[in-house]
C-alpha cells in the first residue's frame, strides 16, 4: 500500500492524457453514446494505472499480469467502439510504462512487443494497409519502448534515493551509537583510573600510615622506660611520614587536569618535568621539536598520560637518577614519545604492573604501540608511537 496520496510525475501525467484523452473523445463522438461509454472505461483504467507502488514492490507478478490484461481488454474495446488509432497508442504509452516498471524485466520486453503488434493491427483493420500497419508498428514499438525504459529508470532512481536515505539514517544511528559507546568508554577509562589510584593510596600511603601509627603508639608506650629507643621509633615514623607525603604529592598531581586547555603537548609536558622534578629530586630533561603540526587533543592526553605514568613508575621502582624525555614526529599522522632513565632496569615480569598495561591500552586507543626495553648501560627505554588522527 501507498505511504501518501502522492504521485510521481510519470504517474500524474498519464492521469492528465487520460482526462484530456476522455475529453477528446466525448467531443469528437459528438457526447454520444459511443463517448460516454469510452469515458466510462477510462475510469478504472485510471484506478488500474495507479494500483500499487512499484518502488515498495508490494504487488506479485501474477498479480501484474491480471493487470495488464484488464488494461489491455479495456484498450481493445475502446478501439472497437471508437474506432480511434490515436486514442489507442496513448493509452497503450500509459500501459508500456505500467508494463515495465511492474516487470523490469524481459517479460516487461515481451509486452511492449504485444502492444505494438497490436496497434499494428488496429492500424490494418482501419485501413487495410498492410505496409502502413507494419510501419507503425515498428515506429509504435520504439516509443513504447522509450517510454517504458523512462519509467523504469525513473522507479530505480526513486529506489536508490530510498535506498540512501535508509543507509544515511543507519548511519546516523551508528554514529550516535558510535559517540555513546565512545563516552561510555571514556566514562569506564576514568572509573577504572580512580580505582587504580584508590590502590595506589591505599597500598602507599595506606601501609606508611599504618606503620607510622604502630610506631608511635609503641613509642608512646617506652618513652618513659626506654628513650633511646622511643626515639629511634620515632625516627622512623618521621621517614615513613616523609615517603608517604612525596607519594601524596605524586598522586595528587596525577589527579589534576592532564593537560590545560590554554596549553600545547610540549607545554604541558614541560609543567609535567618542572613539577615532578620538584617533587621527587630527579634530573628529568625533556627535547621537543620547535615546530609541531596540529596534534588532536586525544592524543594529547595519551602522550601526557604514558609520559606522566612512565615517570610515576621511575620514580617508584627504577632507583634512577637522571630522565630523558623527547617527542618526535615521524611523520604527519605519527608522533614518537621516547623516556630513558638511568635505574635498575626492566623487572622479570614486566607485564604485569598496571601502569605498563595502562600505557599499552591508552596507545592502542590510537592504533600505537609501547615497547619497553633495556637503556645501555643501565635502565629502561619506553617507546610510544601513536597515530595522530
Amino acid at each position: 500500500m501507498r505511504k501518501s496520496l502522492s504521485f510521481s510525475p510519470m504517474e500524474f501525467s498519464g492521469l492528465i492524457t487520460i482526462l484530456i484523452l476522455a475529453f477528446w473523445q466525448l467531443q469528437a463522438q459528438s457526447f454520444g453514446i459511443n463517448g460516454w461509454i469510452i469515458t466510462a472505461l477510462l475510469v478504472p483504467f485510471s484506478g488500474l494505472t495507479l494500483l500499487g507502488d512499484y518502488r515498495q514492490n508490494e504487488i506479485n507478478s501474477s498479480a501484474q499480469y491480471i493487470r495488464l490484461i484488464a488494461m489491455t481488454v479495456i484498450i481493445t474495446v475502446i478501439f472497437l467502439i471508437g474506432e480511434d488509432v490515436f486514442a489507442v497508442i496513448v493509452l497503450f504509452f500509459i500501459v508500456s510504462v505500467t508494463a515495465m516498471q511492474a516487470l523490469q524485466d524481459n517479460r516487461g520486453l515481451v509486452w511492449i512487443v504485444a502492444f505494438a503488434l497490436l496497434t499494428a493491427l488496429f492500424v490494418w483493420w482501419i485501413s487495410g494497409d498492410f505496409v502502413l500497419s507494419l510501419i507503425n508498428g515498428v515506429s509504435t514499438f520504439g516509443g513504447y519502448l522509450f517510454i517504458g525504459n523512462a519509467a523504469v529508470a525513473q522507479v530505480r532512481a526513486e529506489r536508490a534515493q530510498a535506498e540512501s536515505e535508509r543507509l544515511n539514517v543507519e548511519l546516523q544511528a551508528a554514529n550516535e551509537q558510535l559517540r555513546l559507546q565512545a563516552h561510555q568508554a571514556e566514562e569506564l577509562a576514568a572509573a577504572e583510573e580512580r580505582n587504580r589510584l584508590a590502590r595506589d593510596v591505599h597500598d602507599t600511603l595506606g601501609h606508611r600510615l599504618t606503620v607510622a601509627a604502630v610506631q608511635l603508639e609503641g613509642a608512646q608506650r617506652l618513652v618513659d622506660k626506654n628513650p633511646v629507643k622511643a626515639k629511634a621509633m620515632i625516627g622512623t615514623v618521621r621517614e615513613q611520614v616523609v615517603e608517604g607525603l612525596a607519594e601524596l604529592r605524586n598522586t595528587i598531581s596525577r589527579l589534576r587536569a592532564p593537560i590545560e586547555a590554554d596549553l600545547s603537548l610540549p607545554a604541558a609536558l614541560q609543567k609535567l618535568v618542572d613539577e615532578f622534578s620538584a617533587a621527587t629530586g630527579l634530573d628529568i630533561t625533556l627535547s621537543v621539536p620547535k615546530m609541531m603540526l596540529d596534534i588532536s587533543p586525544d592524543v594529547q592526553q595519551t602522550l601526557y598520560r604514558i609520559a606522566q605514568e612512565a615517570l610515576t613508575n621511575i620514580q617508584k621502582h627504577a632507583q634512577a637518577s637522571t630522565v630523558k624525555l623527547a617527542v618526535q614526529q615521524l611523520a604527519t599522522d605519527q608522533l614518537q614519545l621516547t623516556i630513558k632513565d638511568n635505574g635498575v632496569g626492566l623487572p622479570q615480569d614486566r607485564s604485569s604492573g598496571y601502569g605498563l598495561q595502562g600505557m599499552q591500552e591508552r596507545a592502542a586507543q590510537h592504533n600505537g604501540t609501547v615497547t619497553f626495553t633495556a637503556n645501555q648501560p643501565t635502565g629502561t627505554v619506553v617507546t610510544a608511537i601513536v597515530n595522530n588522527k
